[in-house]
């Protein structure tokens, strides 16, 4: 993250831990939200060329880890092809 990132980033953590009536900052939920948006929006564009999402072609759903072989909406990936598993006999 760039240093102004992690200096938002940081005081999103001290505000959701801070339980006073004084802060410095109050998030708005929108806002971190935005935040989050435009760091990951960021880096995937920067760093496209080393970072690898493993996503199903069939339905685009997020497979849970890199390596994942199964889909969260069941279908498989076969010699690295995502196919629909009630197509495997």
């Amino acid at each position: 993250m760039t240093e102004d990132e992690v200096d938002i980033w940081n005081s999103i953590i001290e505000d959701s831990k801070k339980k006073s009536f004084f802060k410095k900052v109050k998030w708005r939920k929108k806002d971190k939200i935005k935040f989050y948006q435009d760091t990951i929006n960021r880096l995937l564009k920067e760093h496209q060329q080393d970072i690898f999402i493993n996503r199903c072609s069939i339905c685009g759903a997020l497979a849970r880890t890199p390596e994942a072989k199964i889909c969260r909406n069941s279908h498989k990936k076969v010699n690295d092809v995502w196919v629909e598993m009630n197509s495997i006999k």
